[in-house]
């Protein structure tokens, strides 16, 4: 996944035409001598300042521009980082090569722990949360001097609010709770383990008495110790999001019947359908910023992108030993999964961190020539002072750098984002 950088800096060329506006007083040609340089007006070489968003023009629309590529360039380099350390840290577990193919690797545990048939890994999709109010603040030093308290972004989906917020959920919105303690009571989904009551039905492993078919069973007299197609009695280590009606020892999230949750529980409102509802807390879902000029919407929802937190999903792993394998074999697998599925958990979460990165980096590219151009045009009309003139040369002259820049990072990421990918289709995913 790599940008075009023709597409996404299209108003470039058109820009380039006015780079070479004049600064009345400080004009660089002026027969005097260089007075831009006696004002103080100096381009850094190759506009790499502006580019690594350590300077700025004056102008808002422009420098949070520079500030959220920079951003975005930074974000993306440390998640390409964090896939390519699991991978590498998978390799070096089995003693690949460092440049050992996703295919090697899982025929490498294959072999060492002489499997047969398909290892095949199953989880939910990493929970991803956008700061809203991380919008708000970007769109309001972006516009310039705006009343925060009346910018307001929006969440289509699950708005959780901060931990001291009092929640209360709109007309459009579900309250939802969601609880972390030893053997809560759970009616709803649970993530960990759920001891179930007599005759619960299990989604998962079940560590009990299972009343049907249990597929693993390592014991005699009806105890399970592997997927039960019936009931179970006992406790059931559940697949990501399963549902429990018992005691769950994990996150419980669960519609509370009383209108409110309990105490230490953490509230969050979920959207009803295709609406969007006021978030000032982390959104699970998507994002709008507060009403403002399309460039400056498209920076606050990029800045707020590149900082969304993705958690690692539980991992659930379908395996069948060969024949040959005893129990020793077994047993370091079994060992050997805690690390394996530590991996995978991570990869998952920053592959889905990853594509919401990109897609930042995509609408920051579209949105280059808007944020610009028009602050370029408004110096020719004579609505920037000489400074903040000087300074939209230099932001100008930045912009090729820039986009190269972004270019590089997207392609750097992409790659890491396919190799996982490539890992998942090799693992049945």
């Amino acid at each position: 996944m790599t940008m075009n950088k023709i597409s996404l800096w299209g108003g470039l060329a058109t820009m380039a035409l006015v780079s070479g506006l004049a600064i009345p007083g400080c004009d660089e040609d002026s027969p005097v001598g260089n007075l831009a340089e006696k004002c103080g007006l100096v381009c850094e070489a190759n506009g790499e300042v502006l580019a690594k968003g350590e300077a700025t023009v004056g102008v808002p629309a422009v420098d949070g521009f520079f500030r959220a590529v920079a951003n975005f360039e930074a974000k993306a380099g440390m998640v390409a980082g964090s896939i390519e350390a699991e991978l590498t840290a998978m390799k070096a577990e089995l003693g690949l090569e460092a440049n050992a193919k996703p295919a090697d690797i899982v025929a490498e545990i294959k072999a060492q722990y002489m499997l047969e048939g398909d290892l095949a890994v199953d989880f939910q999709p990493a929970k991803c949360e956008i700061n809203a109010s991380v919008t708000a603040e970007a769109t309001a030093k972006c516009e310039g001097d705006v009343d925060m308290g009346k910018v307001k972004a929006e969440c289509s989906g699950t708005c959780t609010a901060e931990a001291s917020a009092e929640v209360e959920c709109s007309a459009e919105a579900t309250l939802k709770c969601e609880g972390t303690a030893p053997k809560l009571k759970c009616e709803g989904t649970c993530e960990g383990t759920c001891n179930l009551e007599a005759g619960g039905s299990c989604e998962g492993t079940c560590k009990g008495e299972c009343d049907g078919e249990c597929e693993g069973s390592t014991s005699s007299g009806g105890q399970c110790e592997g997927t039960c197609n019936g009931t179970c009695t006992g406790s059931c280590e559940l697949t990501a999001g399963g549902e429990c009606s018992g005691k769950c020892e994990g996150k419980c999230e669960y519609t509370p019947p009383s209108g409110s949750c309990e105490a230490g529980a953490s509230a969050k409102c979920e959207a009803k359908g295709d609406a969007k509802i006021e978030c000032e807390g982390k959104c699970e879902g998507e994002v709008t910023p507060p009403s403002a000029s399309v460039e400056c919407e498209t920076q606050a929802k990029a800045e707020a992108e590149v900082n969304a937190e993705c958690t690692p999903p539980s991992i659930d792993v379908k395996y069948q030993f060969s024949a040959e394998a005893d129990a020793d074999v077994q047993a370091k697998f079994r060992a050997y999964l805690v690390t394996f599925k530590g991996h995978i958990s991570a990869i998952v979460a920053a592959t889905a961190k990853a594509d919401i990165v990109l897609e930042a980096g995509t609408a920051l590219g579209e949105a280059a020539g808007d944020a610009v151009l028009k602050s370029v045009q408004a110096s020719i009309e004579g609505d920037v002072d000489v400074a903040a003139a000087f300074g939209l040369k230099c932001a100008v002259q930045a912009l090729p750098l820039v986009a190269a820049n972004v270019e590089e990072a997207s392609a750097e990421l992409g790659a890491q984002v396919s190799a996982s990918g490539k890992l998942f289709t090799e693992l049945g995913k």
